[in-house]
C-alpha cells in the first residue's frame, strides 16, 4: 500500500466524498450522528482534506478511532498502563528502557484492539502528508509498521465495516477476475464498482483460497448481487464464502423440481470438493441456493423477501425446515455483531 502523493490533495477530498456517500447509504445512524472534523495545522494536509469531507461518526468506532487529537491523550493512558503490567510481569527493573523511542514523538490514534491489545497508529513524527500506519502491542510493548498508507489503511477499513452491515457482502473468487471502474482511484486502488449498486474490494489474500486473494464483494441488496451473477457469461466461480441474507432451509425437493426452476448453476471444486451454488428467481423473489443433502437446499434471500418465498415453498409443496434471519449468524455476546 503505497502512500498518497501530496499532489493528489482534490483527488483525496473526491475520494473522501463518494466514501461519504456510501457509509451515508448504507451505515446506520452514519448520516444522524456525523459531525465535521476539523483538525489542526500540524496535522498533515491530506490527512486534513480526507476527515474534512468524510467526517467522522462513533458507527465508525468498531473499526476506526476519531482522528481528533484528544483520542491521543487516552491512547498514552492505555500505552502507560500495559507499560506498568508489562514491567511488573518481568519484574522490578527488568527492561529499563526497552520501550524507549516506541511511541513516536507525534502520533494519531488509528484503532484500538481492546482483545488482541493492539494499538495502530499513524506516525506523524516525519512529516509525511500520508504516514504510515504502526501497531503497538502490549505483549511487550512491541511495535512494527503495519501500512505505508494511513489514507489507505483507514479508507480499506471504513469499506471493510460498511460492508459487514446486514447481507450486504459475499467473498468470492473468479476466473477470470471480475472487472470493473475504480471507485475511489487514489483512496482504494482495488475497489472497482460493477454497477448501481456493487462494488469488488479484494482484501488481503489470506481471507480466499490458499495462492490467490478473494473478491470482496458489496452490494446495496443481494437481489442487485443475484441479478449480476445471472448476467455473467464467461466467469466460473473459483471460490465463494456464500452470499449474505436470511436463511430458508427446504427439504422435499426432487431433482426434476429444482431443474424446473430454471436457476443458474455454478460448480467448482474446492479443497478436492465439488461445490455448487445457484441464482435466479423463484416465487417472484431473487434467491441464492445451495445444496444441503437429498432433497435439501438453503434459499438464501433479503429479509425483505423471506415471507415471500416461505409461502411460494409451501404452495410447491415443499418443507420448510429452518428459517434463520441474518442477523442470528452475525451475533457476539452483548447482541448483534453488526447492525
Amino acid at each position: 500500500m503505497q502512500p498518497v502523493e501530496n499532489s493528489q490533495v482534490d483527488a483525496v477530498r473526491r475520494d473522501a466524498a463518494q466514501l461519504r456517500r456510501l457509509c451515508e447509504q448504507l451505515l446506520p445512524r452514519f448520516a444522524s450522528t456525523r459531525q465535521p472534523v476539523r483538525l489542526s495545522e500540524r496535522a498533515p494536509t491530506l490527512v486534513r482534506a480526507f476527515w474534512e469531507e468524510l467526517g467522522y461518526s462513533p458507527t465508525l468506532k468498531f473499526l476506526v478511532s476519531s482522528p481528533e487529537e484528544a483520542e491521543v491523550l487516552a491512547a498514552t493512558r492505555l500505552l502507560e498502563k500495559w507499560r506498568a503490567r508489562g514491567k511488573a510481569s518481568r519484574g522490578k527493573g527488568a527492561g529499563a528502557g526497552a520501550d524507549a523511542g516506541l511511541v513516536p514523538s507525534s502520533f494519531r490514534v488509528v484503532s484500538v484492539n481492546a482483545e488482541e491489545h493492539e494499538l495502530f497508529i499513524a506516525d506523524e513524527s516525519g512529516g509525511d502528508v500520508d504516514p504510515p500506519v504502526l501497531v503497538l502491542s502490549s505483549g511487550g510493548l512491541e511495535r512494527m509498521k503495519f501500512s505505508d498508507s494511513y489514507l489507505r489503511f483507514v479508507t480499506l477499513e471504513i469499506l471493510r465495516l460498511v460492508f459487514s452491515v446486514g447481507p450486504t457482502r459475499c467473498t468470492m473468487a473468479f476466473s477470470p477476475p471480475l472487472v470493473g471502474t475504480p471507485a475511489f482511484p487514489v483512496l482504494a486502488p482495488s475497489a472497482l464498482s460493477l454497477g448501481e449498486g456493487l462494488w469488488k474490494v479484494v482484501p488481503e489474500p489470506a481471507v480466499g483460497p490458499v495462492g490467490e486473494p478473494a473478491e470482496f464483494i458489496g452490494y446495496t441488496s443481494l437481489e442487485r448481487f443475484v441479478t449480476y451473477l445471472q448476467g455473467l457469461s464467461e466467469h466460473a466461480i473459483t471460490y465463494t464464502g456464500r452470499p449474505r441474507g436470511d436463511l430458508v432451509a427446504v427439504e422435499g425437493v426432487s431433482d426434476e423440481a429444482m431443474q424446473a426452476l430454471g436457476l443458474k448453476w455454478f460448480s467448482w471444486t474446492f479443497q478436492k470438493r465439488p461445490q455448487r451454488l445457484a441464482v435466479g428467481k423463484v416465487g417472484g423473489v431473487e434467491v441464492s441456493v445451495d445444496p444441503l443433502g437429498p432433497g435439501m437446499y438453503c434459499f438464501r434471500v433479503t429479509p425483505e423477501a423471506r415471507k415471500s418465498l416461505v409461502k411460494w415453498v409451501e404452495k410447491q409443496g415443499f418443507r420448510v425446515r429452518d428459517v434463520t434471519p441474518w442477523k442470528d449468524q452475525f451475533t457476539i455476546p452483548g447482541g448483534v455483531l453488526f447492525e
